[in-house]
């Protein structure tokens, strides 16, 4: 009969297998095994730096474009004319001035009256009531050209009101007159 071959360990060998083994586990998992989530959190960063870099690349000649409007772009400040007085006279002319204002910043004029009372109460003034129609966006650049005015004391007040086909406005503001 034949028998089976018999392998004999010596304690010392085992213990010195088992060592090797240890070692060896301690090696990969203190060594590979962080150097390899080092390896793919680095290669995650370079993976976003690279869609970054690629959006950048993209979106460059948009920013650049939008940096020169800026550049070009005019700034605008408030007018602030030297005070002038009217005379009653002059009255129609600063109506049409004021429809043309008011056209020009696309707004519908829909009704001006001139308070002729009010240059009782207050000599040497006239307060103008107006009613425009149209979008509140447009009312920035009517008040812009109203203030360039010369002969504008102040705005009293602004109403706005929502009507049919946009915004109702009602602008009360005052002229300084001639003596």
């Amino acid at each position: 009969m034949n028998r089976a071959p018999q392998f004999e360990i010596s304690d010392r060998n085992i213990f010195s297998l088992l060592l090797c083994c240890g070692g060896l586990m301690a090696f990969i998992g203190l060594v590979i095994v962080p150097t390899h989530k080092s390896l793919a959190a680095q290669d995650r960063d370079i993976a976003t730096a690279t869609t970054q870099l690629t959006q950048q690349e993209l979106l460059s000649p948009v920013y650049n474009d939008l940096l020169r409007q800026l550049q070009e772009k005019e700034t605008r400040t408030l007018p602030f004319p030297d005070e002038e007085k009217i005379g009653m006279e002059s009255l129609a002319n600063v109506i049409s001035s004021f429809k043309d204002m008011a056209r020009t910043s696309h707004l519908q004029v829909v009704m001006i009256t001139p308070d002729f009372n009010s240059v009782n109460q207050m000599p040497g003034q006239l307060c103008i009531n107006a009613v425009l129609k149209g979008e509140f966006t447009n009312l920035r650049g009517m008040l812009t050209e109203l203030g360039g005015f010369s002969a504008l004391r102040q705005i009293e007040e602004i109403g706005v009101e929502s009507a049919q086909g946009g915004k109702e406005f009602r602008i009360k503001f005052w002229l300084a007159l001639r003596a």
